[in-house]
């Protein structure tokens, strides 16, 4: 049973309260410790988990500390964090406390998206293997950068224990953000998941037809570019904005080359002068830059897709089918 969640005191990383969110969920009755004190740890450690103090790496007794010699490192070469470490031997059982009913592959997937994304860069940063330099202008906006700001700033005129209690909220505060973002992106992954197998089937059951209709919004560029699907030049689904997009597919997944354009006469139109324009009820939007279009009903959508490619040069071969 535990009923501890020990940390230490004083100035939080990203590390700590990231690691603090995890086992949060998963032991949700636990009280929140944050202490330097080894005496009070090792009096509370059958009852703990004790992350980022203490200077002992032991998982089967709940220490999962990286600030001493030989720390533990990933297989190549890059250290841990505490963030690190939590996550290497608790993340399936935070994910099961989000995602109870989802199989151990998705589970797996997604410990290894997350791991991949958002755990090591936590912990590079951390342990000085990633510098905000080589981030660029994007520095100022990474997660360990944003939490860093959460700290109360130094106050000269406030005594340890009121600092500390300051700090003791700016912590819970954070927590409760990364709780929020973690959450989010778990959800998020396990429905990407699950939207891939339907996007994938959608393709192979229609294969050579340039315009790829879903029933439901994903991230179908980049099932396109793992099946080369390449005869894929629109895709329409639901949108997240309501009514139906029509979307131009791209050089891969990521890229904002068009693989087509929508046609130059409906760039930047919308309402009464889209429908003009195209002669289809129910369009409303076309981005001026030509790689999406809005409309209020899938057929619709389907019926800009047809016009756009009509507008085409000779449509290319499609690809063999796998």
């Amino acid at each position: 049973m535990i009923r501890f969640i020990i940390t230490h005191s004083g100035r939080f990383h990203a590390d700590d309260v990231c690691a603090a969110a995890v086992l949060s969920c998963i032991h949700r009755d636990a009280t929140l410790i944050r202490t330097r004190d080894d005496g009070l740890m090792d009096r509370l450690q059958d009852e703990a988990i004790i992350f980022d103090v203490g200077r002992r790496y032991e998982p089967t007794r709940g220490r999962f500390d990286h600030h001493m010699r030989d720390a533990p490192e990933r297989e190549d070469g890059t250290p841990y964090s505490s963030f690190g470490l939590v996550w290497k031997h608790l993340g399936q059982d935070y994910l099961r406390c989000l995602i109870a009913d989802a199989d151990q592959t998705v589970l797996r997937d997604i410990h290894e998206r997350i791991d991949e994304r958002m755990v090591r860069p936590i912990d590079m940063v951390d342990t000085g293997r990633l510098s905000p330099a080589q981030m660029g202008s994007v520095a100022g906006i990474s997660l360990p950068e944003l939490i860093d700001t959460m700290n109360p700033p130094f106050d000269p005129d406030v005594g340890e224990e009121q600092a500390e209690r300051r700090a003791r909220d700016a912590f819970s505060s954070a927590v409760s953000l990364v709780d929020a973002m973690l959450s989010a992106r778990v959800v998020d992954l396990e429905a990407a998941i699950r939207s891939r197998a339907e996007i994938e089937t959608e393709i192979r059951q229609n294969w050579g037809d340039p315009i790829l209709v879903l029933k439901s919004p994903g991230d179908a560029q980049a099932v396109i570019d793992a099946l080369e699907a390449r005869h894929v030049l629109m895709i329409v689904q639901p949108s997240s904005s309501g009514g139906y997009g029509l979307t131009v597919g791209r050089r891969c997944a990521g890229s904002y080359d068009n693989l087509v354009d929508l046609p130059a006469a409906w760039g930047g139109l919308s309402g009464a002068d889209l429908r003009e324009a195209t002669g289809v009820e129910g369009a409303t939007f076309c981005h001026s830059a030509l790689f999406f279009a809005a409309a209020t009903t899938r057929e619709a959508a389907h019926d800009l897709a047809r016009l756009a490619l009509g507008a085409l040069e000779p449509a290319q071969d499609p690809s063999p089918n796998p």
